[in-house]
């Protein structure tokens, strides 16, 4: 349902403010969980990163990738590269992760 179908909506429904305020967002969000769906069909994610690319989506340096990777935290596969799903229990873990570097 777009914005279109919620005006034509108006003359033959009597809703409030508040309750039209209410349609308007729950289309906004539909229409922002279909468009990152697309975007995920069109954008698969890899099944490795590099140390570079790990960093980036954990929102941490360089350096701290490496120092986890020689603390065994992270291991690379054999083409030296992190499985996204280490990175994404890291990060699923929460603010845990962020302790590690006190491993």
């Amino acid at each position: 349902m777009n914005l279109n179908d919620l005006l034509d909506l108006r003359e033959h429904v009597i809703v409030n403010k508040s309750q039209l305020e209410q349609i308007i967002h729950d289309a906004a969000i539909r229409a922002a969980q279909e468009t990152v769906s697309r975007y995920v069909v069109c954008h698969p994610r890899p099944s490795a990163v590099t140390t570079i690319q790990a960093a980036e989506i954990m929102g941490r340096g360089y350096s701290t990738v490496t120092l986890y990777i020689r603390k065994g935290m992270l291991k690379r596969n054999a083409a030296g590269m992190i499985p996204i799903e280490q990175i994404d229990k890291m990060i699923s873990a929460g603010e845990e992760w962020k302790q590690l570097r006190n491993y």
